[in-house]
């Protein structure tokens, strides 16, 4: 853990002073179930500030999948449940204190 730690350290330096995009890989999250593959993602991210709430229910994280249905009007699947493309936006908008962060853990390509 404390290499782990120190790594951690040197991506939340680069988010602060350096070009404030940072990649983790070499995490073989293909050989991961879902749970493993968020549990890991979870302590990293704690490693570099504290979670917040995701949505206003308090989810922490959230899951952006299709999930095969239709965003039509009045339908209330929200799009990020679909694969129609979703305009660049920044999530927890309406937080008075919004994070300093924002992380994302991608398990497949498609």
């Amino acid at each position: 853990m404390p290499a782990c730690r120190e790594q951690m350290a040197r991506v939340r330096r680069i988010l602060d002073r350096g070009v404030r995009f940072a990649i983790i890989d070499r995490l073989r999250v293909a050989e991961m179930d879902t749970s493993e593959a968020t549990a890991i993602y979870w302590i990293l991210s704690s490693m570099i500030s504290r979670p917040v709430a995701q949505k206003l229910d308090g989810t922490l994280i959230y899951d952006v999948l299709d999930t095969g249905q239709e965003a039509l009007p009045g339908s209330g699947v929200r799009p990020d449940k679909t694969n129609i493309e979703i305009r660049f936006h920044n999530d927890n908008a309406y937080n008075n204190t919004p994070p300093d962060y924002v992380g994302l853990l991608c398990q497949r390509r498609r």
